[in-house]
């Protein structure tokens, strides 16, 4: 990142934003949230969390690059489903889009591809093929408990998307996330 110059397109690279976007919502539900609600504050302070659990001496720039090809292709898929016939499909594609992000780093078949170190594409082919089952589950969700909620403002709001991701993942209300990022990365040497 260079302060003034243009943001890399395609295959050439990633902004900061995006990079942030892609590795919080690699992380946890809460930093899917707040980089869906305030990315300016994941920077505010360098030298503490959230931007240190984001940016730290176990990341390197494979894992940053996966992340994001992953978030592109998942967001490639929302922008396919948003005219599908589901409840709201247009809102839940632009304003759930990083926690059902989230979701996809936890899908089994993403985790085994990242854990056995598939190649990038195969990884990619395993998030955009998790997308449109976690997408119906997220959108029957939300027509079944939150039907009349804004979504814009719903998904700025922690505890109702861990509620989503918990629904989602475990077919119940409460409980916990399963899986961490982090548990796949080795420190950089």
């Amino acid at each position: 990142y260079k302060s003034g110059e243009a943001d890399p397109r395609g295959d050439d690279g990633c902004s900061i934003v995006e990079a942030t976007q892609a590795l919080g919502c690699a992380i946890s539900v809460n930093l899917a949230v707040q980089v869906k609600r305030e990315i300016g504050q994941i920077w505010a302070d360098t030298e503490a969390s959230p931007y240190t659990d984001i940016f730290n001496d176990r990341l390197g720039s494979s894992q940053v690059w996966r992340v994001v090809l992953i978030m592109r292709a998942v967001d490639d898929e929302l922008h396919r489903l948003k005219s599908s016939g589901v409840p709201r499909a247009e809102a839940v594609s632009a304003h759930m889009n990083r926690v059902i992000l989230h979701m996809v780093h936890l899908d089994p078949t993403v985790v085994e591809r990242i854990q056995t170190q598939a190649d990038d594409k195969e990884v990619v082919e395993a998030a955009k093929a998790a997308v449109e089952p976690i997408y119906r589950k997220v959108s029957g969700y939300l027509e079944l408990l939150h039907a009349s909620d804004y979504l814009a403002v719903f998904c700025k709001n922690t505890a109702k998307c861990e509620a989503v991701v918990n629904y989602a993942l475990n077919g119940q209300i409460g409980g916990g996330e399963q899986g961490s990022f982090w548990d796949n990365l080795q420190p950089v040497t």
